[in-house]
């Protein structure tokens, strides 16, 4: 999966994940609770009611989850490491046009920085 889907997706299941926190199905509601405890700003709180949490909980702290999750320290950080890999090889594939020594070079660095970000398959 290539960055920008892989950030896509990231954002679909924070969206998918307030949703579940926000259901009135305790069944969703638990897990989706359970998940937001990770955030400082939420473990501290026993939502017993998961009503108050519902209310509390916006997209932000959502993203905040899914990066946490996928091992980044804030949303910020993980669309930081996701972002500059796409736009470098955009910006790359234009400047060496079809040259296909030049193509597979920068192929080998993309695969090292997705790499390093920690974002290969």
């Amino acid at each position: 999966m290539t960055e920008p889907n892989l950030l896509t997706q990231c954002r679909i299941e924070a969206r998918r994940l307030l949703k579940h926190v926000r259901s009135k199905d305790p069944a969703q509601a638990a897990p989706a609770a359970a998940r937001f405890r990770r955030l400082r700003s939420f473990a501290a709180n026993s939502f017993d009611d998961f009503s108050h949490l519902a209310q509390r909980a916006q997209l932000k702290h959502a993203l905040a989850v899914i990066a946490e999750e996928r091992g980044f320290e804030s949303w910020p950080a993980l669309k930081a490491a996701l972002e500059p890999a796409e736009t470098n090889r955009k910006t790359a594939i234009a400047a060496v046009g079809t040259d296909i020594s030049s193509m597979v070079r920068l192929a080998v660095l993309y695969r090292s920085r997705v790499r390093q970000a920690g974002l290969s398959k």
